[in-house]
Protein backbone atom coordinates (compact mmCIF):
# COMPACT_ATOMS: atom_id res chain seq x y z
CA UNK A 1 0.00 0.00 0.00
CA UNK A 2 1.39 3.40 -1.00
CA UNK A 3 1.02 6.49 1.22
CA UNK A 4 -1.04 9.29 -0.26
CA UNK A 5 0.70 12.22 -1.92
CA UNK A 6 -0.47 15.81 -1.63
CA UNK A 7 -2.67 17.36 -4.32
CA UNK A 8 -2.97 14.21 -6.41
CA UNK A 9 -5.91 14.18 -8.88
CA UNK A 10 -8.61 11.71 -7.95
CA UNK A 11 -9.82 9.19 -10.50
CA UNK A 12 -12.98 8.58 -8.50
CA UNK A 13 -14.05 12.21 -9.07
CA UNK A 14 -14.27 11.49 -12.82
CA UNK A 15 -16.56 8.44 -12.61
CA UNK A 16 -19.71 10.15 -13.98
CA UNK A 17 -17.76 11.55 -16.94
CA UNK A 18 -16.08 8.18 -17.51
CA UNK A 19 -19.52 6.55 -17.66
CA UNK A 20 -20.64 8.98 -20.38
CA UNK A 21 -17.41 8.56 -22.31
CA UNK A 22 -17.72 4.79 -22.53
CA UNK A 23 -21.28 4.92 -23.85
CA UNK A 24 -19.68 5.77 -27.19
CA UNK A 25 -18.43 2.18 -27.48
CA UNK A 26 -21.95 0.91 -26.79
CA UNK A 27 -23.22 3.07 -29.65
CA UNK A 28 -20.74 1.46 -32.04
CA UNK A 29 -22.37 -1.91 -31.37
CA UNK A 30 -25.83 -0.53 -32.22
CA UNK A 31 -27.51 -0.29 -35.60
CA UNK A 32 -28.59 1.23 -37.83
CA UNK A 33 -27.77 4.93 -37.38
CA UNK A 34 -24.56 5.29 -35.41
CA UNK A 35 -23.95 8.85 -36.59
CA UNK A 36 -27.25 10.08 -35.13
CA UNK A 37 -26.44 8.40 -31.85
CA UNK A 38 -23.00 10.01 -31.83
CA UNK A 39 -24.58 13.45 -32.13
CA UNK A 40 -26.40 12.79 -28.88
CA UNK A 41 -23.19 11.50 -27.30
CA UNK A 42 -21.33 14.62 -28.44
CA UNK A 43 -23.85 16.85 -26.66
CA UNK A 44 -23.68 14.80 -23.46
CA UNK A 45 -19.90 14.68 -23.42
CA UNK A 46 -19.61 18.38 -24.13
CA UNK A 47 -21.81 19.22 -21.17
CA UNK A 48 -19.70 16.94 -18.97
CA UNK A 49 -16.65 19.14 -19.57
CA UNK A 50 -14.44 16.37 -20.92
CA UNK A 51 -12.76 18.63 -23.45
CA UNK A 52 -9.87 17.05 -25.35
CA UNK A 53 -10.68 13.54 -24.14
CA UNK A 54 -14.20 13.55 -25.59
CA UNK A 55 -13.02 15.30 -28.71
CA UNK A 56 -10.32 12.70 -29.39
CA UNK A 57 -12.69 9.75 -29.01
CA UNK A 58 -15.59 11.22 -31.01
CA UNK A 59 -13.30 12.49 -33.74
CA UNK A 60 -11.73 9.05 -34.00
CA UNK A 61 -15.16 7.41 -34.35
CA UNK A 62 -16.38 9.91 -36.93
CA UNK A 63 -13.19 9.71 -38.99
CA UNK A 64 -13.29 5.93 -39.04
CA UNK A 65 -16.96 5.66 -39.96
CA UNK A 66 -16.72 8.40 -42.58
CA UNK A 67 -14.17 6.46 -44.61
CA UNK A 68 -15.78 3.04 -44.88
CA UNK A 69 -17.61 0.46 -42.82
CA UNK A 70 -15.33 -2.24 -44.09
CA UNK A 71 -13.18 -4.53 -41.90
CA UNK A 72 -10.40 -4.68 -44.48
CA UNK A 73 -10.14 -0.88 -44.52
CA UNK A 74 -10.27 -0.79 -40.70
CA UNK A 75 -7.45 -3.34 -40.46
CA UNK A 76 -5.24 -1.31 -42.81
CA UNK A 77 -6.03 1.88 -40.89
CA UNK A 78 -5.21 0.15 -37.60
CA UNK A 79 -1.82 -0.97 -38.94
CA UNK A 80 -1.05 2.61 -40.00
CA UNK A 81 -2.19 3.95 -36.62
CA UNK A 82 -0.07 1.44 -34.70
CA UNK A 83 2.90 2.41 -36.84
CA UNK A 84 2.36 6.11 -36.15
CA UNK A 85 2.27 5.40 -32.41
CA UNK A 86 5.86 4.15 -32.53
CA UNK A 87 7.07 7.70 -33.21
CA UNK A 88 8.85 8.75 -29.96
CA UNK A 89 8.50 12.47 -30.72
CA UNK A 90 4.68 12.50 -30.76
CA UNK A 91 3.10 15.27 -28.70
CA UNK A 92 0.93 14.06 -25.83
CA UNK A 93 -2.29 15.29 -27.45
CA UNK A 94 -1.44 13.63 -30.77
CA UNK A 95 -0.59 10.37 -29.02
CA UNK A 96 -3.89 10.40 -27.12
CA UNK A 97 -5.79 10.96 -30.39
CA UNK A 98 -3.99 8.04 -32.04
CA UNK A 99 -4.61 5.77 -29.05
CA UNK A 100 -8.33 6.59 -29.21
CA UNK A 101 -8.33 5.85 -32.93
CA UNK A 102 -6.55 2.53 -32.38
CA UNK A 103 -9.09 1.47 -29.76
CA UNK A 104 -12.05 2.44 -31.93
CA UNK A 105 -10.63 0.43 -34.83
CA UNK A 106 -9.90 -2.60 -32.64
CA UNK A 107 -13.42 -2.39 -31.23
CA UNK A 108 -15.04 -2.28 -34.66
CA UNK A 109 -12.91 -5.15 -35.96
CA UNK A 110 -13.78 -7.24 -32.92
CA UNK A 111 -17.51 -6.48 -33.20
CA UNK A 112 -17.45 -7.44 -36.87
CA UNK A 113 -16.14 -10.89 -35.95
CA UNK A 114 -18.12 -11.44 -32.73
CA UNK A 115 -21.43 -13.27 -33.32
CA UNK A 116 -23.06 -11.64 -30.29
CA UNK A 117 -21.44 -8.21 -30.89
CA UNK A 118 -20.10 -8.07 -27.35
CA UNK A 119 -16.72 -6.55 -26.65
CA UNK A 120 -15.35 -8.95 -24.03
CA UNK A 121 -15.39 -12.71 -24.74
CA UNK A 122 -16.89 -15.12 -22.22
CA UNK A 123 -13.55 -16.29 -20.81
CA UNK A 124 -12.30 -16.33 -17.22
CA UNK A 125 -8.51 -16.31 -16.77
CA UNK A 126 -6.88 -17.70 -13.63
CA UNK A 127 -3.13 -17.65 -12.99
CA UNK A 128 -0.92 -20.05 -11.01
CA UNK A 129 2.74 -19.11 -11.33
CA UNK A 130 4.42 -21.74 -9.11
CA UNK A 131 5.19 -25.33 -10.01
CA UNK A 132 4.69 -26.70 -6.48
CA UNK A 133 2.70 -29.90 -5.96
CA UNK A 134 0.87 -28.50 -2.93
CA UNK A 135 -2.91 -28.31 -2.87
CA UNK A 136 -4.89 -25.11 -3.20
CA UNK A 137 -5.61 -23.28 0.10
CA UNK A 138 -9.21 -23.32 1.31
CA UNK A 139 -10.28 -19.73 0.58
CA UNK A 140 -8.79 -19.56 -2.95
CA UNK A 141 -10.40 -22.95 -3.66
CA UNK A 142 -13.80 -21.57 -2.69
CA UNK A 143 -13.19 -18.43 -4.74
CA UNK A 144 -12.43 -20.54 -7.81
CA UNK A 145 -15.57 -22.54 -7.09
CA UNK A 146 -17.56 -19.29 -7.08
CA UNK A 147 -16.30 -18.45 -10.59
CA UNK A 148 -17.20 -21.92 -11.86
CA UNK A 149 -20.65 -21.73 -10.27
CA UNK A 150 -21.58 -18.32 -11.66
CA UNK A 151 -19.92 -18.39 -15.07
CA UNK A 152 -21.81 -21.15 -16.87
CA UNK A 153 -21.02 -21.02 -20.57
CA UNK A 154 -17.67 -19.29 -20.01
CA UNK A 155 -14.35 -20.87 -20.81
CA UNK A 156 -12.34 -20.93 -17.57
CA UNK A 157 -8.62 -21.04 -18.34
CA UNK A 158 -5.89 -21.72 -15.79
CA UNK A 159 -2.47 -20.45 -16.86
CA UNK A 160 0.08 -22.60 -15.05
CA UNK A 161 3.62 -23.97 -15.48
CA UNK A 162 2.47 -27.53 -14.63
CA UNK A 163 -0.77 -29.41 -14.19
CA UNK A 164 -1.63 -28.82 -10.51
CA UNK A 165 -2.24 -31.68 -8.09
CA UNK A 166 -4.10 -32.19 -4.83
CA UNK A 167 -7.67 -33.10 -3.79
CA UNK A 168 -9.03 -29.59 -4.26
CA UNK A 169 -7.35 -29.16 -7.60
CA UNK A 170 -8.69 -32.53 -8.70
CA UNK A 171 -12.24 -31.29 -8.03
CA UNK A 172 -11.61 -28.13 -10.02
CA UNK A 173 -9.74 -29.53 -13.02
CA UNK A 174 -12.78 -30.98 -14.85
CA UNK A 175 -14.12 -27.42 -15.10
CA UNK A 176 -10.85 -25.79 -16.25
CA UNK A 177 -8.88 -25.51 -19.47
CA UNK A 178 -5.15 -25.69 -18.79
CA UNK A 179 -2.75 -23.35 -20.54
CA UNK A 180 0.57 -24.86 -19.51
CA UNK A 181 3.51 -22.56 -20.10
CA UNK A 182 6.40 -20.71 -18.50
CA UNK A 183 5.39 -17.65 -16.46
CA UNK A 184 7.01 -14.38 -17.55
CA UNK A 185 10.58 -14.28 -16.27
CA UNK A 186 11.53 -10.73 -17.24
CA UNK A 187 9.98 -7.30 -17.53
CA UNK A 188 12.14 -5.20 -19.79
CA UNK A 189 15.60 -5.38 -18.22
CA UNK A 190 14.22 -6.60 -14.87
CA UNK A 191 14.22 -10.21 -13.74
CA UNK A 192 10.90 -11.23 -12.19
CA UNK A 193 11.74 -13.25 -9.10
CA UNK A 194 8.43 -12.96 -7.22
CA UNK A 195 5.33 -14.93 -8.18
CA UNK A 196 3.19 -11.81 -7.72
CA UNK A 197 5.26 -9.92 -10.30
CA UNK A 198 5.09 -12.80 -12.76
CA UNK A 199 1.33 -12.92 -12.31
CA UNK A 200 1.02 -9.17 -12.90
CA UNK A 201 2.55 -9.59 -16.34
CA UNK A 202 0.98 -12.94 -17.24
CA UNK A 203 -2.58 -11.75 -16.60
CA UNK A 204 -2.18 -8.67 -18.80
CA UNK A 205 -0.46 -10.59 -21.61
CA UNK A 206 -3.21 -13.24 -21.55
CA UNK A 207 -5.98 -10.65 -21.75
CA UNK A 208 -4.28 -8.77 -24.61
CA UNK A 209 -3.95 -12.04 -26.50
CA UNK A 210 -7.47 -13.46 -26.12
CA UNK A 211 -9.59 -11.06 -24.06
CA UNK A 212 -11.94 -12.04 -21.24
CA UNK A 213 -11.87 -11.48 -17.49
CA UNK A 214 -8.98 -12.07 -15.11
CA UNK A 215 -9.83 -13.08 -11.52
CA UNK A 216 -7.31 -13.28 -8.68
CA UNK A 217 -7.27 -16.47 -6.63
CA UNK A 218 -8.90 -14.58 -3.75
CA UNK A 219 -11.64 -12.91 -5.80
CA UNK A 220 -14.97 -14.21 -4.52
CA UNK A 221 -17.39 -13.79 -7.42
CA UNK A 222 -20.98 -13.00 -6.41
CA UNK A 223 -22.45 -13.06 -9.92
CA UNK A 224 -21.35 -13.49 -13.52
CA UNK A 225 -19.75 -10.39 -15.11
CA UNK A 226 -22.15 -10.50 -18.07
CA UNK A 227 -23.10 -6.82 -17.73
CA UNK A 228 -19.45 -5.81 -18.15
CA UNK A 229 -18.94 -7.57 -21.47
CA UNK A 230 -19.93 -4.44 -23.42
CA UNK A 231 -16.78 -2.56 -22.35
CA UNK A 232 -13.49 -2.47 -24.26
CA UNK A 233 -11.62 -2.61 -20.94
CA UNK A 234 -12.87 -2.41 -17.36
CA UNK A 235 -11.26 -2.15 -13.92
CA UNK A 236 -12.49 -1.04 -10.51
CA UNK A 237 -11.10 1.38 -7.98
CA UNK A 238 -9.99 0.00 -4.64
CA UNK A 239 -11.36 1.47 -1.43
CA UNK A 240 -9.13 4.39 -0.49
CA UNK A 241 -8.04 4.01 3.10
CA UNK A 242 -6.96 7.04 5.19
CA UNK A 243 -3.37 8.14 4.50
CA UNK A 244 -3.07 5.89 1.43
CA UNK A 245 -3.18 6.99 -2.19
CA UNK A 246 -5.94 6.08 -4.57
CA UNK A 247 -5.19 3.02 -6.71
CA UNK A 248 -6.91 1.05 -9.44
CA UNK A 249 -7.51 -2.55 -8.43
CA UNK A 250 -5.98 -5.28 -10.60
CA UNK A 251 -7.57 -8.35 -8.99
CA UNK A 252 -10.39 -8.22 -11.52
CA UNK A 253 -9.71 -7.03 -15.08
CA UNK A 254 -11.95 -7.28 -18.12
CA UNK A 255 -10.75 -6.54 -21.63
CA UNK A 256 -11.35 -6.99 -25.31
CA UNK A 257 -8.55 -8.77 -27.21
CA UNK A 258 -5.86 -6.26 -28.10
CA UNK A 259 -7.01 -3.72 -25.48
CA UNK A 260 -5.11 -0.49 -26.09
CA UNK A 261 -5.23 0.38 -22.39
CA UNK A 262 -3.65 -2.94 -21.42
CA UNK A 263 -0.98 -2.52 -24.08
CA UNK A 264 -0.13 0.96 -22.75
CA UNK A 265 0.02 -0.49 -19.25
CA UNK A 266 2.24 -3.40 -20.26
CA UNK A 267 4.55 -1.06 -22.18
CA UNK A 268 4.88 1.20 -19.14
CA UNK A 269 5.54 -1.54 -16.60
CA UNK A 270 9.33 -1.83 -17.08
CA UNK A 271 9.88 1.87 -16.37
CA UNK A 272 7.57 1.86 -13.31
CA UNK A 273 8.83 -1.44 -11.88
CA UNK A 274 10.12 -0.95 -8.33
CA UNK A 275 10.71 -4.28 -6.51
CA UNK A 276 10.64 -2.69 -3.05
CA UNK A 277 7.19 -1.17 -3.74
CA UNK A 278 5.58 -3.98 -5.66
CA UNK A 279 2.37 -2.15 -6.63
CA UNK A 280 4.07 0.71 -8.49
CA UNK A 281 3.87 -1.09 -11.86
CA UNK A 282 0.42 -2.52 -11.15
CA UNK A 283 -2.27 -0.67 -9.18
CA UNK A 284 -0.46 2.68 -9.17
CA UNK A 285 0.57 2.69 -12.83
CA UNK A 286 -2.86 1.47 -13.96
CA UNK A 287 -4.49 4.39 -12.16
CA UNK A 288 -2.05 6.93 -13.61
CA UNK A 289 -2.69 5.72 -17.16
CA UNK A 290 -6.45 5.79 -16.58
CA UNK A 291 -6.16 9.45 -15.61
CA UNK A 292 -4.24 10.22 -18.80
CA UNK A 293 -6.42 8.26 -21.28
CA UNK A 294 -9.83 7.60 -19.66
CA UNK A 295 -11.34 6.86 -23.06
CA UNK A 296 -9.47 3.52 -23.05
CA UNK A 297 -10.80 2.05 -19.78
CA UNK A 298 -14.16 1.97 -18.03
CA UNK A 299 -13.68 2.63 -14.30
CA UNK A 300 -16.03 1.07 -11.75
CA UNK A 301 -16.54 2.46 -8.22
CA UNK A 302 -14.72 0.66 -5.42
CA UNK A 303 -17.85 -1.17 -4.28
CA UNK A 304 -17.86 -3.26 -7.47
CA UNK A 305 -14.95 -5.54 -6.46
CA UNK A 306 -13.19 -4.11 -3.42
CA UNK A 307 -15.88 -3.88 -0.76
CA UNK A 308 -15.28 -3.85 2.18
CA UNK A 309 -11.49 -3.44 1.66
CA UNK A 310 -8.38 -4.61 3.51
CA UNK A 311 -8.53 -2.55 6.73
CA UNK A 312 -9.05 -3.99 10.20
CA UNK A 313 -12.62 -2.65 10.15
CA UNK A 314 -13.22 -4.39 6.82
CA UNK A 315 -11.94 -7.69 8.20
CA UNK A 316 -14.19 -7.31 11.23
CA UNK A 317 -17.22 -6.95 8.93
CA UNK A 318 -16.20 -10.12 7.13
CA UNK A 319 -15.24 -12.28 10.13
CA UNK A 320 -16.71 -10.95 13.39
CA UNK A 321 -19.93 -12.79 14.36
CA UNK A 322 -21.06 -9.66 16.21
CA UNK A 323 -21.18 -7.80 12.88
CA UNK A 324 -23.15 -10.41 10.99
CA UNK A 325 -26.28 -9.00 9.33
CA UNK A 326 -29.40 -10.75 8.10
CA UNK A 327 -29.66 -11.96 4.50
CA UNK A 328 -31.78 -9.03 3.29
CA UNK A 329 -29.43 -6.45 4.80
CA UNK A 330 -26.37 -8.19 3.37
CA UNK A 331 -27.96 -8.33 -0.10
CA UNK A 332 -28.70 -4.61 0.16
CA UNK A 333 -25.15 -3.83 1.27
CA UNK A 334 -23.75 -5.84 -1.64
CA UNK A 335 -26.24 -4.68 -4.27
CA UNK A 336 -23.51 -2.90 -6.24
CA UNK A 337 -20.88 -5.58 -5.61
CA UNK A 338 -20.08 -8.11 -8.34
CA UNK A 339 -17.26 -9.75 -6.42
CA UNK A 340 -15.15 -9.30 -3.29
CA UNK A 341 -11.38 -9.22 -3.35
CA UNK A 342 -10.51 -10.79 -0.01
CA UNK A 343 -6.86 -9.66 0.19
CA UNK A 344 -5.85 -13.21 1.14
CA UNK A 345 -2.14 -12.32 1.37
CA UNK A 346 -2.65 -9.24 3.56
CA UNK A 347 -1.68 -9.57 7.20
CA UNK A 348 -5.11 -8.43 8.36
CA UNK A 349 -6.86 -11.22 6.47
CA UNK A 350 -4.36 -13.84 7.56
CA UNK A 351 -4.83 -12.97 11.24
CA UNK A 352 -8.60 -13.17 11.08
CA UNK A 353 -8.65 -16.30 8.88
CA UNK A 354 -5.97 -18.26 10.78
CA UNK A 355 -7.14 -21.83 11.31
CA UNK A 356 -10.47 -21.37 9.51
CA UNK A 357 -11.91 -24.67 8.27
CA UNK A 358 -14.83 -25.86 6.15
CA UNK A 359 -16.69 -26.62 9.38
CA UNK A 360 -16.23 -23.04 10.58
CA UNK A 361 -17.64 -21.74 7.31
CA UNK A 362 -20.63 -24.10 7.34
CA UNK A 363 -21.59 -22.78 10.78
CA UNK A 364 -22.32 -19.48 8.98
CA UNK A 365 -21.50 -17.32 11.99
CA UNK A 366 -20.09 -14.40 9.98
CA UNK A 367 -20.84 -12.45 6.81
CA UNK A 368 -17.91 -14.06 5.02
CA UNK A 369 -18.99 -17.54 6.10
CA UNK A 370 -22.44 -16.91 4.62
CA UNK A 371 -20.84 -15.86 1.34
CA UNK A 372 -18.39 -18.79 1.19
CA UNK A 373 -20.66 -21.58 2.47
CA UNK A 374 -22.41 -22.33 -0.87
CA UNK A 375 -19.08 -23.42 -2.34
CA UNK A 376 -17.97 -25.77 0.47
CA UNK A 377 -17.95 -29.51 -0.28
CA UNK A 378 -20.28 -31.12 2.23
CA UNK A 379 -19.75 -34.71 1.13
Amino acid sequence: MIPATAMQPLLRASLPANELLHRVYDLLAQEPDTFAALSEARAQLGSAGLGDTAYALLRAVEDVLAVARNPAVWAASLAATDSALTNPSLAARDRAALLARAQVLRHLLHLAAAPDRTAIPAIIHLVKTDASDGDLPLVPYLCYRSAIEHCHGYRIVLHTPVKPAGPRWERLLPHLELDVGTPPQTLGAHRLALAAHQSDVWRVESLIRSGGFYCDWDLLLLRAPDALRKHVCVLGLEAQEPRYREVLGVSFIGAQPGSVFLQCWLNGMPHAFTPSEYVMHSTVLARDIALQVPELVKILPWQAFYYPGWSEAAMAWLFDPAQKVDDATRRSMLADTLGIHLFHSHGNFQRWAAGMTEYDILRRRSNLAELLAPYVDEG
